[in-house]
């Protein structure tokens, strides 16, 4: 198995933006609450620390494949995990889907916010892409308004699998015009 390169760390006024690190399993599965695994397709509830230290190796391989690019947040005055931002490519490798989220506690500080435009930027340069696109909850307003904030927009309505429910849920479709 291929290491995917440490990623330079970058920071925001409150952030830490870094690789994510096996170490960082515990924390992932004690955010990912019911209230956040509702929104996302593929994080069941419950989502154990060995779930979430095997979804980071995955991560990990797919980054060292030129696959992905993930970054970790941390909040830097104390360190505390918050969440992650990714950007995924697509089989075909022609565009990127993003996948976000942030621990309930770290919900509505504006995290997202500050630290996913530099996020976003490292990975389309890393990835090269330029097109995005995102399938999101359309009672998730928040997510909605931070992929327009990105620069993505509302294209439809999809069915999209979400293997965390086992079931096909409806999706906004986001995408970069």
């Amino acid at each position: 198995m291929r290491q995917a390169p440490q990623m330079k760390l970058l920071t925001t006024r409150r952030l830490n933006l870094r690789s994510l690190k096996l170490s960082d399993a515990a924390d992932v599965s004690a955010l990912m609450t019911p209230k956040v695994s509702r929104w996302l397709t593929n994080f069941p509830t419950p989502f154990s620390t060995t779930d979430a230290a095997s979804r980071i190796r995955r991560i990990g391989e797919a980054e060292a494949a030129g696959r992905a690019c993930v970054f970790g947040f941390e909040r830097t005055e104390d360190r505390a995990f918050v969440g992650w931002f990714g950007v995924y490519l697509n089989a075909t490798r022609s565009f990127g889907v993003l996948g976000y989220w942030l621990g309930e506690k770290y919900q509505g500080a504006g995290f997202m916010r500050e630290g996913a435009p530099v996020a976003l930027a490292v990975a389309k340069k890393r990835l090269n892409i330029i097109a995005l696109q995102a399938f999101i909850h359309p009672d998730n307003l928040p997510s909605l308004a931070l992929a327009q904030s990105l620069g993505l927009a509302a294209v439809g309505e999809k069915m999209v699998y979400a293997s965390a429910r086992d079931q096909d849920e409806l999706c906004t479709h986001v995408a970069t015009p």
